[in-house]
């Protein structure tokens, strides 16, 4: 199954609220994996089940690094939370 990749802390000023936004206007058969912790996650759930896409964003919480290479080649799009 197609899938966009994220890879960071989850905090509010990263955005990811805004990949999950987008995703609803996506394929619905595309997934929204996201990789890592942080204090924003329940919130980012809650904006999902509003969106009414929490079935399709699914939270791998901490990756350990010689993983996440294959996450990265395996997805349509890839982004990385920084700052």
């Amino acid at each position: 199954r197609p899938y966009v990749f994220c890879l960071g802390r989850l905090e509010e000023y990263k955005g990811i609220h805004h990949v999950v936004k987008a995703l609803t206007f996506l394929d619905d058969d595309i997934d929204l994996l996201i990789a890592g912790t942080g204090p924003f996650e329940d919130e980012i759930r809650q904006i999902a089940a509003a969106d009414g896409v929490s079935d399709r964003v699914h939270f791998l919480g901490y990756v350990e690094d010689e993983k996440i290479p294959r996450l990265y080649t395996g997805a349509m799009v890839h982004t990385t939370l920084s700052v």
